[in-house]
């Protein structure tokens, strides 16, 4: 292995390495500074054995959160890139969309997420609205941004070559918007567990949310613990999954070289 490989690998491991060691020195120094008693704030090894000692518990309740994120933001990504293509596309369609679209993150999620789990009941679709909900905003915000983010050069080169407005889209705008397209789906990673646990809380049999509730009523607070550092892996390879793909398909638009000068 070269020696710039060593140092991109340290680089990409050591960061996240020292902001964790860093984190649970300072859950450390402030569990025995508070004076907690030890089954409220449980000890960091404690944690970590319940994390692997309890895996059939919490991998299949973190299995159904991580089901619901997904296909909540694949919806979401789905209906934000659609609009926010389109609405950069037609005048009328941006003004009728983009309005709604702040209206929609302006009502509280735990409003929304009662009247979606009395209408669908206690099935896997209101997670997943819930999940769409919370990440769509960002996906098209980011995403209509990029369209507009195009140079005037650019499409005056277009109307030069007579190219269409098929053409326009597909051959400069939407490539152009890759990047911002991906930035509103890594942001749409974490807020997707997040819709996904909320919608939980809310009403569900099965899933982190039910878990967390049912050991903190009995104090069982390593179970807790132990959910949340699931959670915060589950946002963390859900972010690195769609990272990987955004390189691989900048890389197909604009070739190695531009990957590698961009990063």
């Amino acid at each position: 292995m070269s020696r710039a490989r060593i140092g991109n690998l340290v680089r990409t491991v050591g960061g996240p390495l020292l902001a964790l060691t860093v984190l649970f020195v300072a859950y450390e120094l402030w569990r025995r500074i508070s004076g907690q008693p030890h089954f409220l704030v449980p000890d960091t090894p404690d944690v970590i054995v319940a994390a692997v000692t309890d895996i059939q518990t919490l991998w299949p309740a973190a299995w159904v959160t991580l089901k619901e994120a997904i296909y909540g933001l694949l919806l979401a990504t789905a209906v934000g890139w659609t609009l926010g293509v389109v609405a950069q596309e037609s005048k009328i369609l941006e003004k009728a969309v983009m309005p709604y679209a702040v209206v929609s993150q302006a009502i509280p999620t735990l409003a929304i997420a009662p009247l979606l789990i009395l209408w669908f009941g206690f099935t896997l679709l209101p997670k997943i609205l819930v999940a769409a909900l919370l990440c769509f905003f960002p996906i098209l915000i980011n995403t209509h941004a990029g369209m507009r983010s195009l140079e005037s050069e650019y499409l005056d080169l277009m109307y030069s070559l007579e190219a269409g407005r098929w053409q326009t889209l597909f051959k400069v705008r939407l490539p152009a918007a890759v990047p911002f397209m991906f930035a509103g789906l890594k942001n749409g990673c974490v807020l997707a567990v997040v819709g996904a646990l909320v919608a939980e809380w809310v009403g569900a049999h099965e899933g982190m949310g039910p878990l967390i509730i049912r050991s903190l009523g009995v104090f069982k607070t390593t179970i807790v613990f132990a959910a949340i550092l699931y959670l915060s892996f589950m946002s963390i390879a859900l972010f690195w999954v769609v990272s990987a793909i955004e390189r691989l398909v900048l890389r197909i638009l604009y070739g190695r070289q531009s990957i590698s000068t961009a990063a």
